[in-house]
């Protein structure tokens, strides 16, 4: 099992453990997907970021290290 397959079963769990002992499980699952949306987008924020800052580096003749 990769280990991007074993992060996604472990915060799968951890959700579902939040959810079955939260006394509002609904509000939690909302909460917790408006979580990830918003991790996702901060994620791919970040990429464009880095791919930028490689594009420049690459133009000013930055060597691979």
């Amino acid at each position: 099992m990769g280990t991007r397959n074993r992060l996604r079963k472990e915060i799968d769990s951890m959700l579902f453990e939040r959810t079955a002992i939260a006394t509002k499980p609904d509000e939690l699952i909302k909460k917790e997907l408006a979580d990830l949306r918003d991790d996702s987008i901060c994620l791919q924020t970040l990429i464009e970021q880095i791919r930028k800052s490689l594009e420049i580096a690459k133009e000013l003749g930055a060597e691979d290290e």
